[in-house]
């Protein structure tokens, strides 16, 4: 990207940004005039937000956070790869992408099945399909989509 380009990027994010009457929330919380205690409305702590987070990271580390606190946290240990892709499923396992394969999770850190990469492919994204099924992108040459069946 040229010097030129991200520029008129930056000044064009910046005038959409400042173009708008922030929400009271946000200006609350940039308020110099108002004391600490008072800059967040009480329904904007993390608390009121339950989620799961699986970033992209080389420390491959997976969270699920409830009511303000981490309630499970997961870390891979391969020491190779990274989290492209993780799904919290109904029954509380994570089915998760890591680049180098797939695999399902428990809420107990027991891999329930997983799948490796064929060498010089690489898995970024997955999905289930139903119970019993899940499909995923198989990035090499040739790429290719694939469903198939969960190993039982």
């Amino acid at each position: 990207m040229t010097k030129r380009l991200l520029l008129t990027l930056c000044l064009t994010v910046a005038a959409l940004f400042f173009s708008r009457p922030p929400s009271p929330v946000v200006w609350a919380a940039y308020s110099p005039t108002q004391p600490s205690s008072s800059l967040l409305a009480p329904d904007s702590s993390l608390a009121r937000h339950n989620f799961f987070y699986a970033g992209q990271s080389k420390q491959r580390r997976m969270f699920i956070v409830r009511d303000g606190a981490v309630r499970w946290s997961y870390e891979d240990h391969l020491l190779r790869g990274e989290i492209s892709d993780a799904v919290l499923m109904s029954d509380s396992h994570v089915l998760v992408a890591h680049q180098y394969g797939i695999a399902e999770v428990t809420q107990q850190n027991q891999t329930v099945w997983s799948y490796a990469a064929p060498e010089g492919t690489e898995i970024h994204t997955v999905q289930p399909i139903g119970r019993t099924h899940v499909v995923f992108v198989q990035n090499g040459r040739p790429a290719k989509a694939v469903v198939m069946e969960i190993p039982s």
